[in-house]
């Protein structure tokens, strides 16, 4: 009996022991939430620089832009759509009528941050030069989607004049309604073609290639040789921004 009150008495000691040991640890993370590295803060701008497709001009309506099929209002506007000036809660037009399949894909730098900080531990001076480089790199994106966006409208604008010129002629003329729905159509399909080999794409593709590796070259310029690995493994196997049409 009483060599079992001592190993009772035991046990109960070495159960004290390790749990001082234990509240004297600093807590470790047990989910990504813990850490920090799921913050909005290391969220990168969709790049997506795809024509914008349209809502085709008739008799009644003029021809819209309409943005791709699944973005967020935060990424219409990010991306340089406007909102419509007849319907303030949408961006080009109505969501359940946008045309086109989403294109491009948010990157999240929290895993790779995660994997580099859980063998390497990031100093805060380095964490608060991230986020900084990352609201860098979204305003250099967005500054170039604007410029996409703008060329667009021009594009849209000169063929709604040819719409509305369209129209007056086919009153004038007496043209039938066959012969003007033919003619809107034909402009709809020759708008679409200008959006698509819209010189500007190109332009603004390249220039955000440049915002990417300008914002890559900062973050690995402050990472240590051992982190620099990490990243550098992860950062190859990137997909390629794609400035083809």
């Amino acid at each position: 009996m009483k060599i079992l009150k001592l190993l009772a008495l035991s046990l109960f000691f070495i159960g004290i022991i390790l749990t001082v040991s234990s509240c004297q640890k600093d807590p470790i993370p047990t989910n990504p939430s813990d850490d920090g590295f799921s913050s909005s803060d290391f969220e990168l701008i969709i790049i997506d620089n795809t024509e914008s497709d349209i809502g085709d001009g008739d008799e009644s309506y003029e021809i819209i832009i309409l943005p791709a099929y699944g973005y967020s209002d935060e990424d219409c506007e990010s991306m340089g759509w406007e909102k419509r000036k007849d319907n303030g809660n949408h961006y080009g037009y109505y969501k359940h009528e946008f045309k086109r399949e989403k294109r491009g894909f948010r990157l999240h730098l929290g895993f790779i941050l995660r994997k580099m900080n859980n063998k390497f531990e990031f100093t805060s001076t380095q964490i608060d030069s991230i986020k900084l480089y990352i609201q860098e790199h979204i305003t250099c994106v967005r500054a170039q989607m604007l410029i996409l966006r703008n060329s667009e409208k021009v594009i849209i604008d000169s063929a709604n004049q040819v719409r509305d010129s369209l129209i007056i002629q086919a009153k004038n003329e007496g043209w039938t309604r066959e012969q003007l729905r033919d003619s809107l159509i034909e402009l709809n399909q020759r708008t679409r073609l200008e959006l698509r080999d819209n010189p500007i794409r190109l332009e603004v593709c390249l220039a955000v290639k440049a915002c990417r590796l300008d914002f890559f070259t900062k973050i690995e310029l402050i990472l240590t040789p051992e982190q620099y690995l990490i990243w550098l493994e992860w950062k190859e196997k990137l997909p390629e921004i794609n400035c083809g049409y």
